[in-house]
């Protein structure tokens, strides 16, 4: 049984879809290029209230920068953001040096492990 004070996580967001529709486009960034099951119902607030200005549709890239606090003077790891301490991706991404050091390093691992 469901505490009726904090509704139950999947009914509301299937409550989003119902009543809100299938997100098709990211209101942050505007892509809408990206497959159907790429989009999300956010929840504003945290408290996910049926209202549906408590709702906004993101892709999922923009979703976890949301729910994560992503701030563009820090890494998701807290390193901080300078041009020197810096890399930039092909696509437009960007990644701090340690965060990329240690992605390479464990993609090398786990590709270590793959060839024994």
């Amino acid at each position: 049984m469901r505490n009726r004070d904090r509704p139950d996580y999947a009914a509301v967001h299937q409550w989003a879809r119902k009543f809100l529709g299938t997100p098709m486009r990211c209101e942050e960034c505007g892509d809408g290029t990206l497959r159907r099951r790429q989009y999300h119902w956010a929840n504003l607030s945290g408290t996910y209230l049926r209202i549906p200005s408590d709702w906004k549709r993101l892709c999922v890239k923009c979703h976890f920068k949301i729910d994560k606090g992503f701030s563009e003077d820090a890494c998701l790891y807290g390193h901080e953001r300078t041009t020197e301490n810096t890399y930039v991706k092909s696509n437009g991404d960007k990644e701090c040096h340690p965060c990329r050091k240690r992605h390479n390093l464990e993609y090398y691992y786990r590709k270590k492990e793959k060839i024994k």
